[in-house]
């Protein structure tokens, strides 16, 4: 789905995916949009907020980036362990994905590396930036779109290929904001129909993500979330 723009005002969730051999999108391979989810967050003195994710989108195999050496994590061990057994405790049980419908319990990710510098380098701008979109900014921390000098912001499958993730059938996105804390931000993902969707895929089997706080932006606390399968 692709990024829509969303009031501060509301709490927000959604999510997105790219694959070689998706069956989901349009027949001509474009983008698909989903709607807006929202709900009051009361008492929250900095409403959160998650955004729609783009979805079902094809990548050019010509433009790909060519693979790069092994990248050095973004995250902590800590972390990384922390995130991993929160997102497969989720994935161990049955979800109710709302519109998306009910999802079996799917095998249990693992960390990729490159996964989790897309997901640092996204949130790092969303925070410097202080923007909020699956679309990056388009400015010195948008990496992606200085390194391809893309003239705009980058797309999630465009982050992904430009750090490395270059060989995989489906990707996928997920972002927030807002959230102090990670299982603050997977329940609000399991929540929305479409990023429950996203992190109860089966085709999805590797994951990054990465949190980045920024003092005096409108949220705080930016969260990208990267899923791949090869």
């Amino acid at each position: 789905m692709k990024t829509l723009t969303f009031s501060k005002s509301t709490l927000i969730l959604a999510a997105a995916a790219a694959t070689f051999l998706f069956t989901g999108c349009n027949a001509d391979g474009s983008q698909v949009v989903s709607p807006e989810v929202t709900s009051a967050q009361p008492n929250h003195p900095s409403v959160p907020v998650t955004p729609t994710a783009p979805t079902a989108q094809t990548p050019d195999t010509e433009t790909q980036t060519p693979a790069v050496t092994e990248p050095t994590s973004k995250v902590s061990a800590a972390l990384q362990q922390e995130y991993l057994d929160l997102l497969n405790a989720a994935r161990a049980e049955t979800q109710d994905c709302g519109t998306m419908g009910v999802f079996d319990p799917a095998p249990a990710l693992t960390w990729n590396v490159r996964l989790d510098n897309a997901a640092y380098e996204h949130s790092n701008d969303m925070a410097q930036s202080n923007t909020f979109s699956h679309t990056g900014s388009g400015t010195a921390t948008d990496t992606t779109a200085q390194d391809q000098a893309l003239g705009r912001g980058s797309s999630f499958s465009e982050r992904i290929r430009n750090n490395g993730y270059t060989q995989y059938r489906k990707a996928g996105e997920n972002i927030a904001a807002g959230y102090a804390t990670a299982q603050e931000t997977v329940d609000a993902w399991l929540e929305s129909d479409h990023h429950c969707a996203n992190l109860m895929d089966p085709a999805f089997t590797e994951v990054g993500m990465a949190l980045v706080e920024k003092e005096g932006s409108d949220y705080g606390f930016y969260w990208s979330q990267e899923f791949g399968g090869q």
